[in-house]
């Protein structure tokens, strides 16, 4: 995509930042610089109600239930996702650090892993197992 030189709302300014979140062009009044990331009037509205309410990453959420799922049943099912999700929490986590759920990402780690292992031992165990005699 090419980027444009004015202001997404105000053609006759130019740009100062692209917003980190939508990649909107942003003259100086157009743009919020917080957290050394810039956002654009959408976005930065958005940004203050996460901060209002202080907002936990929902990936991080979905990440925990989805590997304490996995390790009551599925795991190595369940597992590798809730790993998959934990990480793209992460990534998320990254790019807006006003949010919380770094512990939400942690937690995940550990039950997926749980699961995963969980899941491996008991596919081993059927194949090792010796066939029932009847």
């Amino acid at each position: 995509m090419a980027r444009t030189h004015t202001c997404y709302q105000h053609a006759e300014r130019p740009v100062v930042a692209y917003c980190d979140q939508c990649a909107r062009p942003c003259c100086r009044d157009c743009s919020l610089e917080l957290f050394q990331q810039y956002f654009c009037e959408r976005c930065k509205r958005r940004v203050a109600d996460e901060l209002r309410r202080d907002a936990v990453q929902p990936d991080a959420v979905r990440a925990v239930i989805i590997g304490a799922i996995g390790v009551v049943a599925f795991g190595f099912v369940l597992g590798p996702y809730a790993i998959w999700r934990a990480r793209m929490a992460s990534r998320m986590l990254e790019r807006t650090p006003w949010m919380r759920g770094h512990w939400h990402v942690r937690a995940a780690y550990a039950l997926a892993g749980l699961a995963t292992l969980m899941g491996i031992l008991t596919l081993l165990g059927r194949a090792l197992a010796p066939p029932i005699a009847g």
